[in-house]
């Protein structure tokens, strides 16, 4: 049952290809793949089972989903014949009308390919680490999706929706190929729900799909075509102002603040000693003061929400995180001060007075 649940999670209802709306059940060698696509995205699962007979059909995903939800736990016989599924158990019988698997798209192999191998559960959490940057606006389509960098033996992640951006490293042992694709958001959220509680994970780089198999499952997706923006060109350098805070008490003033906020920059000003958080509006006022060590002086104003989500995805073991100013209508950058490798960039909000004090200065 999870293998159908997975798969089916590829396949829109709403395909106007009959055959696309189904699941694929190829049984061969022992085993029953489970596959599903709707062409931008195909997900197929592998589970032992006794075949005496090869063979393969196609039956609509949301009535074998929920027929085999609903049958008895026990040992269930599965025939196919000229289109039609039956399923034995114990003294009953059910039948499914299905398509043919030769209507069914296959996957084409690729050209130009690079591969690696990584931990499952490494590139899982970094992907969930910068993957709330990704853009939603289906207009700007080059951001709607995590850029995948293979590059001096690392693979560099990236999302941002150009008001914020989140960046994360893994190294790679004795990978030195070169290769960077853009993967739609709807692929790399399923290949966290997919294969975090897995071990090991390969992944093939194509110039138009990018592959990811565990020794069970594997998942391909188009890639989105384009140039992905330079984002080491803005990546800060320098800072006018820094501060060293614990990010759970960070956290807990800025959640306190989006109480408030109703869609309104909150101030911070970073002081000796402390980060102060302020805002006001007819909803009412909130004033905190949060203890940090800091260097320098500056008055900036953030949407509350990007910055919780900047520092939440930076955090670990609640280690003090680092944010670095380079000015009041400037990129801030976040990081774990243990030097993790994920960091976070986010923009100010302008408000009248940040832009006054900015041509005052």
């Amino acid at each position: 049952m999870p293998a159908l649940k997975s798969a089916s999670r590829a396949v829109s209802p709403r395909n106007p290809l009959p055959v696309l709306t189904g699941l694929k059940l190829a049984a061969q060698d022992g085993s029953l793949v489970v596959t599903g696509t709707d062409l931008e995205i195909g997900i197929a699962c592998t589970v032992p089972a006794q075949v005496e007979e090869p063979g393969s059909v196609v039956l609509p995903a949301g009535v074998l989903v929920n027929l085999v939800d609903k049958l008895p736990l026990e040992e269930i016989t599965v025939l196919a014949k000229n289109g039609l599924v039956t399923f034995k158990y114990g003294s009953s019988t059910a039948v499914l009308n299905g398509f043919s698997a030769d209507e069914y798209p296959e996957v084409a192999s690729e050209e130009n390919k690079a591969s690696f191998n990584v931990k499952s559960r490494d590139l899982c959490d970094l992907l969930s680490r910068t993957i709330y940057a990704v853009c939603d606006d289906t207009a700007k389509a080059i951001l709607c999706g995590v850029y995948f960098e293979l590059t001096g033996g690392e693979l560099i992640l990236v999302g941002t929706d150009t008001h914020r951006l989140s960046l994360g490293t893994l190294t790679l042992d004795g990978v030195m190929q070169e290769k960077a694709v853009i993967v739609p958001k709807k692929a790399a959220e399923e290949v966290i729900r997919l294969f975090r509680s897995t071990d090991n994970l390969a992944v093939v780089m194509g110039d138009s799909q990018i592959v990811f198999a565990s020794e069970n499952i594997t998942l391909t997706s188009r890639l989105i075509g384009g140039k992905y923006p330079n984002y080491r060109g803005v990546l800060p350098k320098d800072f006018v102002a820094r501060a060293r805070v614990k990010p759970s008490s960070l956290i807990n003033s800025l959640e306190r603040a989006s109480v408030l906020a109703d869609n309104i920059p909150v101030m911070l000003q970073v002081k000796e000693g402390f980060i102060e958080i302020s805002l006001e509006n007819e909803r009412g006022s909130l004033r905190e003061c949060v203890e940090a060590a800091v260097d320098g002086v500056l008055k900036i104003y953030f949407s509350v929400d990007y910055l919780i989500d900047a520092v939440k995805n930076v955090a670990a073991d609640d280690r003090d995180v680092q944010i670095g100013f380079t000015g009041p209508l400037s990129p801030a950058m976040v990081r774990a001060a243990g030097g993790r490798n994920v960091i976070s960039i986010i923009m100010p909000r302008q408000v009248a007075e940040n832009i006054q004090d900015k041509k005052a200065s």
